[in-house]
């Protein structure tokens, strides 16, 4: 969960786990997407490096202080591990955009938004 250039990593690691993804049970082999397909659900987010959380909380109040949206520059944006496994670099136009992108469950009005 460290990136290896990420030298000065809090707490010892890069990335967010994407909690929406966990409470609304998905798992391998897993086909509650929200209508897309595992392909297109991300799992992890690069996180600001001063950041101490390990999720990605939608609801939490934490959005604003937890993923990072420039990690590799203002127009490429950071690098998101999708639930097939592949990685993929994203540039969003604002944080609503990208909040949209990690929790389609709760933006399409379907599943759990938050932990019970």
């Amino acid at each position: 969960m460290r990136c290896p250039a990420d030298e000065q990593a809090t707490w010892a690691f890069t990335y967010l786990v994407s909690n929406p993804a966990a409470i609304n049970c998905n798992r391998q082999g897993s086909g509650n997407f929200a209508g897309l397909s595992n392909s297109e659900i991300p799992l992890a987010a690069e996180k600001l490096t001063s950041a101490r959380d390990y999720y990605f909380e939608p609801n939490e109040g934490d959005w604003e202080n937890s993923i990072c949206l420039d990690r590799h520059g203002s127009t490429k944006g950071s690098n998101y591990l999708f639930f097939d496994g592949h990685v993929e670099l994203r540039l969003f136009k604002d944080r609503d955009a990208a909040n949209a992108f990690m929790d389609p469950w709760t933006t399409r009005g379907q599943g759990i938004s938050s932990a019970p």
